[in-house]
């Protein structure tokens, strides 16, 4: 999977293979981006049914975003896995360097459009339940 670039101005910065993505700020004339707190690419991926798999590298992050979009830490290492099952309705979540260790599930999920993977390079703030 290859990672699009955004289509307008703004701080992430896709590797000339789009498989690495990074945020690095920088004053830029769009506010919007900034504004709405835009930092995420959407992955090349179309998916319209069917299973599909992809792994994430997440170092150096104590929190992290990562999903499907519809429509249109200290020095640990970790790799996500990410599995979607778009007929049955389910996303599930690995921690892949601990042999498969299941992060969260969600099943009973309704997919009415085509969803496209989506990363977030930018630091992330998780409240406490």
């Amino acid at each position: 999977m290859t990672l699009d670039p955004p289509n307008y101005k703004s701080s992430i910065f896709i590797s000339a293979d789009q498989r690495k993505v990074r945020y690095m700020f920088y004053l830029t004339s769009n506010t919007d981006a900034y504004r709405n707190g835009d930092y995420g690419v959407l992955g090349s991926l179309v998916i319209r049914s069917e299973k599909y798999y992809w792994e994430v590298y997440v170092s150096e992050k104590r929190a992290w975003i990562l999903g499907v979009y519809s429509g249109i830490h200290s020095e640990f290492k970790m790799k996500v896995s990410f599995r979607q099952d778009y007929d049955a309705g389910t996303l599930l979540f690995f921690k892949v360097i601990n042999h498969w260790f299941l992060i969260n599930k969600f099943s009973s999920c309704y997919f009415s459009e085509e969803t496209f993977p989506h990363c977030n390079p930018k630091k992330c703030h998780v409240m406490p339940p």
